[in-house]
């Protein structure tokens, strides 16, 4: 359910927002042809004013226009969806890096974890797309740190939207987001052969791929499942077992 706060110095400050935005977005159609470059930094700053503003009808906001933060996500989810659009009508490397980064800061903000962590899978899928489709390797890169970071903040209790760092007190299926991306960052092989992409940059994007899903499968279990491992012989696991424990401590702090 929508509910909108109707306070008289809330609107017409919202509004002034969007104004802005289709004044900057009319300036970068008059200037187009004369000045093109010019023109391009005028769109660019006009989409990052309109993500913005849009967040601001919730988000960062005393006292927000938009009472439900989920009509908010997913206002911003249509406009990370337009950006895209025109990345990839465009075949621009750096319109398709905006798109992933504000997809990104939207799920963070969601704040639930099925969002949060479907939507890092899916700048994944997007990044691992680009590169069969375009042979974007540079988003590719950008991609593995956006979707780790990502997966990083929410078993951290998401301390990137304001919150304590903390543990998550429950994984939530969080491991089968995970096992997802270690996946299809495992394709990336297969678009190297047939991009015919460096052999180098291949290599450094598979261990970058398998040095994250190591570090966050290892946390994931330190902290879920450690529980399994307590049967086990205490020799054996006693160097990891003292990892965990200091691992854990951050759960009470």
């Amino acid at each position: 359910r929508v509910r909108l706060q109707t306070a008289d110095r809330l609107v017409p400050a919202d509004l002034a927002g969007y104004a802005l935005v289709g004044g900057v977005f009319a300036l970068s159609r008059l200037l187009a042809k004369p000045y093109r470059h010019l023109s391009g930094m005028f769109e660019l700053t006009a989409h990052v004013l309109l993500v913005f503003v849009t967040m601001r009808l919730h988000f960062f906001s005393a006292e927000p226009l938009l009472a439900n933060a989920g009509v908010a996500v997913l206002l911003l989810l249509l406009l990370n969806a337009i950006q895209l659009a025109l990345a990839v009508r465009r075949g621009s490397q750096g319109w398709a890096a905006l798109a992933l980064a504000f997809l990104s800061v939207t799920a963070v903000l969601s704040a639930d974890l099925h969002l949060m962590l479907a939507l890092a899978t899916a700048v994944a899928a997007l990044a691992v797309a680009g590169l069969f489709r375009f042979g974007w390797t540079r988003l590719l890169v950008y991609s593995l740190f956006l979707v780790y970071a990502l997966h990083l903040s929410w078993l951290l209790g998401n301390p990137m939207r304001g919150h304590a760092l903390r543990l998550v007190s429950a994984p939530g299926g969080c491991y089968v987001y995970l096992f997802t991306v270690a996946a299809l960052y495992s394709l990336v092989p297969l678009a190297g052969a047939r991009r015919r992409l460096s052999d180098n940059l291949v290599l450094a994007a598979v261990l970058s791929n398998g040095l994250g899903f190591t570090l966050l499968h290892s946390l994931t279990a330190m902290t879920f499942f450690s529980a399994y491992f307590d049967s086990a012989e205490p020799s054996a696991l006693r160097p990891s077992l003292r990892c965990e424990g200091r691992w854990k401590a951050l759960s009470t702090t």
